[in-house]
């Protein structure tokens, strides 16, 4: 990402992804950057189901806040940077057919809403 930039990150990511839809995974996490780039968009919607797990910008600054490792968040101020990629990248995350809700709960909270979600949509 430093060395390359955010567009030769996105391409391998992609290429990475399609590797691993291709393969014997059932379930794949990307972060938030990859659903943005429309070719992986595209290859996530057209071969799985795509789940989008939306919270509140303040629950994913103290979440990011963990690892200093996203090179997005290295130069500014993460509640205005998460604040606006939030803005920026909304419409396509609604694009998933299946939307969740996290919260600062347990984690497992987030796993039961997810498994009735996608009973519900399938």
């Amino acid at each position: 990402f430093a060395q390359f930039g955010e567009i030769h990150f996105r391409d391998g990511e992609r290429r990475v992804l399609e590797r691993l839809i291709n393969s014997d995974y059932r379930i794949i996490a990307t972060g938030g950057g990859a659903f943005i780039n429309e070719k992986t968009r595209s290859l996530i919607l057209e071969k799985t189901v795509a789940i989008w797990i939306n919270c509140d910008v303040a629950t994913l600054v103290e979440r990011t806040a963990r690892k200093d490792s996203r090179p997005l968040l290295k130069n500014g101020n993460p509640q205005e940077i998460l604040s606006r990629l939030y803005e920026e990248r909304a419409e396509m995350y609604a694009q998933a057919p299946v939307h969740v809700t996290s919260d600062k709960g347990p984690h497992e909270h987030t796993v039961v809403k997810i498994l009735e979600a996608l009973d519900k949509w399938l």
